[in-house]
Parts: structure tokens; C-alpha cells; sequence
């Protein structure tokens, strides 16, 4: 019922074994499968065998079940390029004070008067941030740059045949 109900395959089934080889449970006289792998219907294909490796022990009288599974290969894909604050550079001393000086200039201007808590640090928060990506800048994408085959490395005939 459970495997049913969320379509899931058991696939201690899947095989036929001799009843020694599917036996995970041995308490003298007692031997039963009580221990079961169960996989999407959709992953079913990829299992490629089920089997008690009783040589192991895992819990006491219990045999280790294991299952083989094969995998496709599948292209990795380069994580999408999201810009972010060169916050690093608030360790440079210059850049830090020049950040300094301009969160509270904005911060007397504001009119925090009214104000909830959440709005006040949304307020503030926008300030921070607005100033730090002013100050500090933001990263780029140098994708278009690996594309054409290495920034600094590029040759100056190279440059010549682009341009």
C-alpha cells in the first residue's frame, strides 16, 4: 500500500535470488527479509541489482543490503552568473571611511519618524547597500572572456581578426 500510494518500486523484488541470498534478519531459528530498498518507479530501469552482503554486519542480526544503480552521465552546467558587492574592498581604509561618511550623511537626510521596525531596517538596509554598490562596485561576468579563449592571454592577432 505505502509503495503504491507514492509510486514507489520495492526492488528486493525486481530479482530472483535463491531465499538465502534475500534473507536480512537472522535471530536463530528466525531468517526473514525485513530490511527493503525502494526507488521511483521512474528510477526503476536504473537499478541494476539488489543484494544481502552477509559477510557484513550493520546492526546485530541484521545483514547489509545493498543496491546497484546506474547513472547517466549528464552535461554539468555553469551556475548563473549573479553579480555581487565588492564588499572586500571596506577593508581598504580610504574606501571604508569614504563609505563612512556617506551612510551617515544619507542617514541624517532619511525620515525614520513613524517608521515601523521592519520599514526602518528596510530603510537602512537600502542605504547600506545602495551605498556599498556605489563605493565598491559590483563583480562582472567575464563568461564573454572564457568564450574567446582567455582574457589576458589572448594574442594580439587574435584581437586583430575580432576587430
Amino acid at each position: 500500500m505505502f509503495a503504491d500510494e507514492r509510486n514507489l518500486v520495492i526492488c528486493n523484488t525486481l530479482f530472483t535470488k535463491q531465499e538465502a541470498k534475500l534473507v536480512t534478519y537472522v535471530a536463530n531459528p528466525v531468517k526473514i527479509t525485513v530490511d527493503y530498498i525502494m526507488v521511483r518507479q521512474e528510477d526503476k530501469a536504473k537499478v541494476r541489482n539488489v543484494k544481502v552482503i552477509s559477510s557484513q554486519k550493520c546492526v546485530p542480526k541484521h545483514k547489509l543490503l545493498v543496491m546497484d544503480m546506474w547513472f547517466k552521465a549528464t552535461k554539468s552546467w555553469r551556475r548563473k552568473f549573479v553579480p555581487r558587492v565588492r564588499v572586500w574592498k571596506l577593508k581598504e581604509e580610504k574606501t571604508c571611511e569614504e563609505y563612512r561618511c556617506i551612510v551617515e550623511d544619507k542617514v541624517e537626510e532619511a525620515k525614520w519618524k513613524g517608521l515601523g521596525v521592519s520599514d526602518h531596517w528596510q530603510q537602512m538596509k537600502g542605504v547600506m547597500v545602495e551605498t556599498a554598490q556605489d563605493i565598491c562596485g559590483m563583480t562582472k561576468d567575464h563568461a564573454d572572456t572564457r568564450k574567446r579563449g582567455g582574457g589576458m592571454r589572448t594574442s594580439q592577432k587574435q584581437l586583430g581578426k575580432r576587430r
